[in-house]
């Protein structure tokens, strides 16, 4: 027997399959029961049904039963020719004949596959394969040829597996030798029926049928239907509880809920006078109506024995009770059928536990996540069938729920229509604007309405702590809850908590009517909400912003599934549901469909998500409405934050108070679709050791292994905190405040006794969290304060080497001049030198150097020397200093004077011009009245008796140095300054030396404030010459002192800072 396929053509693609020794052919031989009858093989049950239909004898038929598989078509042929109808001969049939054997082989197929669950499994691990039946003796059913000559007819054509595809699907492209292929597509439509209908059964509730508590007329137990859904008579189904004040009428008279209908019939059967019945008839609360019958058989001191025997008939006075309330209202028995297949609870505490189920549907929901724990086995706890463990002892038995569940079977026997438990939505755009992408956010999200921000009512000004609080407000006043429960209703400032105590309220202290519990929870709920959390996202740009930046994603409220809200939220964690959409391969629309169906026809456990779709409308309202998310202020937080994911709020339930620090909300496994799912799998593929039941074991264990990270808690006790802290760094180390002392020490004054200061072995875990904290957040602390030191060390260093640098070109250019003024030129140490510029700006053809401040007198002739000058400077350190922390080195100042080879050193050589510039600075005082000197380039030397202007000599450059084009641009810089630009050289031109006029100052054209004329002196500025200009100079001054010296072609000029106006700024030539 062959269980694999024979051959595969590019593996996930193609499948070739055998003939009849493959599991998955139609010869293969496997019995078929149907009818009362066995078939051999799916080939045997198609043949039979036609020679069956065709009005052969069941000799023949069973003729046909007993041939091999490989022979069964031949011998259906011979049988059929043997037994002709009349009328007929084999080409009037031919046609019928094969439609028929088309249509009865898919049967069998399908037959098989309930029947078969090897050939089913081996049938859906094929995948999305293309299924060729390689059967070289039927080229109707496979292709006529078996596998090996297939793939090197293949071979021979070239076909790979998208040629071989188009083959099987167009019969226009198929060569002749190649069959047709029919059973191969018979599989492959059988592999997708069978997908969906395991893809539908994932998306609904499974029925499961068992037998009742309760006995027909013929003796045997009513059959009831029930699931892995647990459902509690709260909320929307609290009607249905026999503890609900639901007035009807039963044989003439009228009674206000199920247990006063019992206790009714109780007090008759015992003849008790007229004014204890009434007594029962004046009971308010159904649940009190048990309490009151139990202190009157007290006090009248009714006989145990009697009472017993009455309290047999209480069961089936209920049962009838039971049966005619619902059936006589036709609203209660659709809000029966909505439940669907769901196991259903009585979970109110003061009823009797033979009626009521003991505990809360969390519970159940537990108990239902285990492995081991089927409804079925709760159904044999609760009627006492099986031995129920100690541990479960408390539970009840449940009575009501049961009853309930089978009156439901024989309702749903009747009608298919499930009412919905949620008013439809009123926007159908929703769905069709919805993108693929999901967002799940938590109780614990800024979306939700438990988000503690203020929100302020504008009819009533009054401001509440969360929408939450709002809609509770309004709740109030629409249910007309009195004042002492509205009190303690709005009382606490957590929106979880608030939520919980008005659905308590309403539950357990209230009894509306039917009417309102339907208005309420089909509609007003979702309304006050809605209308809530639209003042919450008006009021806080903030959150809208969140909500709007969702965009077109599908929202989705994870919280855990109750009764109460099973219509809000979607019931199931985030990381169980992305799981379970991704087994099932649902998209965000399909989602959503399934959202809106009724209760009934959902998956267990996942709710309506109503609270998704309102924030889905209002983002669409606000978007509509002409707000952009990019106007609107963005919080920090990250995402995972803004929706609270993985939180432990996931685990809310509005039947119970809830504790964000309970355990119970980080390892309780829940009750979901996915678990579920894994949990049937197991059960069908239970003695199986095949790949696909060793996977969903694997799937089991990290499904029912996932729990959360227990919440890491710390310490707030901030004294106690600094105190262990400072002892761990200080310890004994003594200070002025910190000292040790016997039995103890002392803490900044403080003293703390040693048994207030445990070991850190006997610290509390919250504790010692806290502390490392601490120690983390000052070593970060430290970390930043060491590389800011680390980066001003770097900063003064390199200011450091600036001026190092700076000192180093100081003395050089020091020593230089004592040299030149010691060997050379004695008197020039009596010569007053500036000292070097504070900002020296360098073009491509002149220097700019701004001056020292003027002396106060100039009337001594005692001037201090030039290294004396240099050693003084103040200033040029101060802007050495200045330009060292802007980042950028002063350039050093360059010597004005040349080297000169001196007996093998270069020294600095006094230029030419020195006996001149030495009789200028002892000459007096000049008048600063003349005109400027000329620039004209006809000029080849330099008087001695030029005139100095505002202390600043014009001094020559190398003809090289300067263009006609320069100058051009000095006549319009003089031009631009208010002056003509003929003003300047026009006497030197034409060599008339007439005195200039007051008019023509310079000075004065260039409206600045210049020092007075005696607190001016010369200041030469000497200029590097080329080495064969300098010794040029050096031989005409050794041959006569008193030649004239060849000036330069062209002057240049040099500004004090003192002379400019404000805003002004020179030329490339100044």
């Amino acid at each position: 027997m062959v269980i694999a396929a024979p051959a595969t053509m590019e593996e996930g693609r193609i499948l070739l399959l055998g003939n009849e020794t493959d599991i998955l052919h139609s010869a293969f031989t496997f019995p078929l029961n149907e009818g009362g009858k066995r078939y051999p093989s799916v080939d045997h049950y198609a043949y039979a049904q036609i020679l069956t239909q065709l009005g052969l004898d069941e000799v023949h038929v069973l003729a046909l039963l007993a041939t091999t598989s490989s022979n069964v078509s031949r011998k259906a042929i011979e049988l059929l020719q043997e037994n002709m109808p009349s009328g007929h001969d084999m080409n009037s049939l031919s046609q019928y004949l094969t439609v028929s054997r088309q249509s009865y082989t898919m049967m069998g197929l399908r037959l098989r596959a309930e029947q078969d669950k090897r050939f089913r499994q081996t049938l859906m691990e094929t995948g999305d394969a293309l299924l060729i039946v390689c059967d070289r003796r039927d080229s109707e059913l496979g292709i006529g040829m078996d596998d090996e000559y297939f793939v090197q007819f293949s071979k021979r054509h070239h076909a790979n597996a998208e040629r071989i595809s188009a083959w099987m699907h167009d019969d226009r492209q198929r060569p002749k030798e190649v069959g047709q292929n029919q059973l191969g597509f018979f599989l492959m439509w059988l592999r997708y029926e069978l997908r969906e209908k395991e893809k539908a059964k994932w998306l609904s509730t499974v029925e499961i049928k068992d037998e009742g508590v309760s006995s027909d007329q013929e003796g045997n137990l009513v059959p009831i239907s029930l699931s892995n859904f647990v459902l509690s008579l709260q909320g929307p189904f609290q009607p249905l509880s026999n503890y609900y004040a639901f007035t009807f009428e039963m044989k003439g008279c009228f009674y206000r809920s199920v247990e006063h209908y019992v206790y009714q019939r109780l007090f008759e059967a015992l003849h008790l006078p007229e004014d204890e019945i009434l007594k029962i008839r004046t009971t308010v609360k159904p649940v009190d109506v048990s309490k009151m019958a139990k202190r009157l058989f007290k006090r009248l001191n009714i006989d145990e024995n009697e009472l017993e025997y009455k309290y047999a008939r209480l069961d089936r006075w209920r049962q009838s009770a039971m049966k005619y309330k619902i059936t006589k209202n036709e609203y209660l028995q659709k809000l029966l059928l909505s439940t669907g297949n769901a196991f259903l609870l009585e979970t109110t505490p003061e009823a009797d536990t033979q009626w009521a189920c003991g505990s809360d549907e969390l519970e159940y929901q537990h108990l239902l996540s285990k492995k081991y724990i089927t409804p079925q086995l709760l159904l044999q706890w609760q009627s006492s069938r099986t031995y129920r463990p100690p541990a479960l002892s408390h539970l009840g038995a449940n009575k009501t729920g049961l009853l309930l569940m089978e009156l439901r079977t024989k309702l749903a026997s009747q009608t298919t229509h499930r009412i919905p438990l949620i008013t439809p939505l009123t926007s159908s755009v929703l769905r069709s604007s919805v993108s693929n992408h999901m967002i799940c956010f938590s109780p614990e999200s800024v979306l939700h309405p438990f988000y503690p921000v203020d929100i302020k009512d504008d009819e009533s000004t009054a401001v509440f702590p969360s929408a939450v609080h709002l809609a509770a407000q309004e709740a109030i006043e629409f249910l007309d809850i009195n004042e002492s429960n509205a009190v303690w209703i709005m009382e606490p400032r957590e929106g979880p908590e608030c939520w919980e105590r008005l659905h308590r309220v309403i539950c357990d202290y209230m009894h509306l009517p039917l009417e309102m519990i339907q208005q309420w929870y089909q509609e007003e709920r979702q309304n006050v909400l809605k209308r809530a959390m639209k003042m919450q996202f008006e009021q806080h740009p903030m959150l809208l912003r969140v909500l709007l930046d969702t965009q077109d994603a599908l929202l989705i409220s994870c919280s855990r599934f109750s009764s109460i809200e099973a219509e809000l939220h979607i019931g199931v964690r985030e990381r169980d549901l992305r799981l379970w959409l991704f087994h099932v391969q649902q998209d965000t629309k399909q989602l959503m469909d399934i959202c809106l169906r009724p209760l009934a026809f959902r998956p267990p456990y996942i709710g309506g998500n109503r609270l998704g779709f309102l924030l889905m409308e209002l983002r669409r309202e606000f978007i509509l409405s002409g707000v952009f998310p990019h106007q609107l202020p963005e919080m920090s937080q990250n995402v995972d934050i803004l929706l609270g994911s993985e939180s432990p709020m996931e685990n809310y339930s509005v039947t119970a108070p809830f504790s964000i620090l309970d355990e119970i909300n980080f390892r309780a496994i829940w009750a979901n679709p996915y678990l579920l799912m894994l949990k049937q799998r197991l059960e069908e593929e239970e003695g199986s050791r095949s790949e696909s039941s060793e996977f969903s074991a694997e799937q089991w264990e990290k499904a029912a292994m996932s729990k959360k990270q227990s919440a890491m808690l710390i310490s707030r006790d901030e004294p106690q905190i600094n105190t262990f802290f400072e002892r761990l760094f200080i310890g004994n180390q003594t200070k002025e405040n910190d000292a040790p002392i016997e039995n103890g020490i002392k803490i900044n004054g403080i003293y703390h006794s040693q048994t207030d200061l445990p070991g850190i072995d006997e610290m509390p875990i919250e504790m010692l969290r806290s502390i490392y904290i601490k120690m983390a957040a000052r070593f970060r602390v430290k970390l930043v304060e060491m590389d800011d030191l680390q980066r001003e060390i770097i900063v003064r260093s390199r200011d450091s080497s600036c001026l190092q640098d700076l000192r180093r070109t100081l003395e050089r250019s020091r020593e230089n001049l004592n040299a030149v003024c010691e060997k050379e030129t004695p008197i020039i140490a009596n010569l007053t030198m500036p000292p070097p510029p504070l900002f020296q700006a360098q073009s491509s053809s002149i220097s700019i150097v701004s001056q020292p401040p003027p002396q106060s007198s100039l009337a001594s002739s005692q001037f201090p020397s030039i290294s004396q000058q240099l050693q003084s400077s103040a200033q040029w350190t101060q802007a050495a200093a200045i330009s060292a922390s802007n980042g950028r080195r002063p350039s050093p100042t360059k010597s004005e004077f040349p080297l000169a080879n001196v007996g093998g050193q270069f020294q600095q050589k006094i230029p030419s011009l020195l006996p001149e510039l030495i009789m200028s600075a002892n000459a007096p005082s000049l008048s600063v009245t003349g005109p400027p000197p000329s620039f004209s380039s006809q000029r080849g030397g330099l008087s001695t008796t030029q005139p100095v202007y505002g202390g600043v000599r014009r001094e020559h450059q190398p003809p090289s140095q300067f263009s006609d084009g320069n100058r051009s641009r000095w006549a319009d810089r003089s031009g631009r300054r208010g002056g003509s630009s003929h003003r300047l050289g026009n006497n030197q031109r034409s060599g008339s030396k007439s005195p200039p006029s007051s008019s023509q100052s310079f000075s004065s054209r260039r409206r600045a404030r210049t020092p007075p004329p005696s607190h001016r002196r010369v200041t030469p500025t000497l200029q590097h010459r080329t080495t064969i200009q300098r010794e040029q100079q050096q031989r005409d001054t050794n041959v006569s002192t008193t030649s004239e010296i060849p000036p330069p072609e062209k002057k240049k000029r040099v500004v004090d800072e003192s002379e400019l106006s404000e805003g002004e700024i020179l030329s490339d030539d100044e």
